[in-house]
This record gives C-alpha cells, sequence and structure tokens, in this order.
C-alpha cells in the first residue's frame, strides 16, 4: 500500500508498506482500519443527530420529506468527507510519521517501488502462483533520501 504524508519541510513524500519491516508494514494496516472505523462512526453519529432533529424540531418537523431528506443527507455526507482529514490530522498523521522512520522516500509517488509486485507476478495461467518470471526489472528507482523522524 502506498503511503504518503508530509515531511518536516511540508513537501509530500510518499514510501510503500513493503519497504517497512512486517511489524511496522501492519501497524500502517492497521491506522488505516481505524481511519475507516473513525469515519463511519463519525458518519453514524451524525447521521442519528441530524435525524433526531429533523424529527424532533418542531420547525423541521413540518417540513416537506425532499427538505428533511436534503438536511440529513447534507450533514452525513460532509462528515463522511471530512472524517478521515480529521482521523488524520488528530492522530493517524503523527504515528504514521513514527512508523515511517527510517523508510526510503521519494518526492513523486510514480518512483515508489512496491517490491511485492516488482519482481514477480501472479501467473493466471498456473493458478495465481507467483512466478518468478519477471519482467525484466532487476533494478528499483533509488531513494533520494531516508525519513528520519526524529530529525531536529
Amino acid at each position: 500500500m502506498l503511503i504518503s504524508f508530509k515531511d518536516k519541510d511540508g513537501k509530500k513524500v510518499h514510501t510503500h508498506s513493503t519497504l517497512l519491516d512486517e511489524q511496522k508494514s501492519d501497524a500502517v494496516k492497521d491506522l488505516h482500519k481505524k481511519s475507516e472505523y473513525f469515519t463511519n462512526g463519525a458518519t453514524f453519529v451524525s447521521f442519528f443527530l441530524s435525524m433526531e432533529a429533523v424529527n424532533r424540531i418542531r420547525q423541521l418537523k413540518g417540513l416537506r420529506l425532499e427538505f428533511r431528506a436534503g438536511i440529513v443527507a447534507l450533514p452525513v455526507l460532509l462528515t463522511r468527507f471530512l472524517a478521515p482529514s480529521a482521523y488524520w490530522y488528530l492522530s493517524g498523521d503523527a504515528r504514521l510519521k513514527k512508523l515511517c522512520d527510517g523508510a526510503p522516500i521519494w518526492e513523486d509517488k510514480f518512483e515508489v517501488p512496491e517490491l511485492d509486485k516488482m519482481f514477480f507476478f501472479l501467473d493466471d495461467e498456473n493458478g495465481y502462483e507467483p512466478s518468478l518470471w519477471h519482467h525484466g526489472i532487476t533494478s528499483i528507482n533509488k531513494p533520494k533520501r531516508f525519513y528520519n523522524h526524529y530529525q531536529v
């Protein structure tokens, strides 16, 4: 999975989960799962509160169904859109940067090698088993630098 974050200079940098050790890679996947849980939970709360508001406030209760549906849909959609950003800004981004300490980083996301796909492919003629008959790639783009989270 491609991992993107901003370094200390504010530049967006990229790395890949296959370039991290296994424990850190699993922790990054857990962070992404928590982001989904946070988004789903925030969306549910937004839906519940907007439904309560539409059905309990007397002025909103008397509106036509289309307007009430719009009043419910607007906060739900905004929450669905903004909740992941809030999660990564509040807690996930700092943890992600700590996990990526020492990882090679690239400024162009298209240069980041995916080691799980680069040196072999899944052979569809052989039951989707990994095949080492790769497509001629024997080296990867070297990173310009390594991410150092604790650098002052």
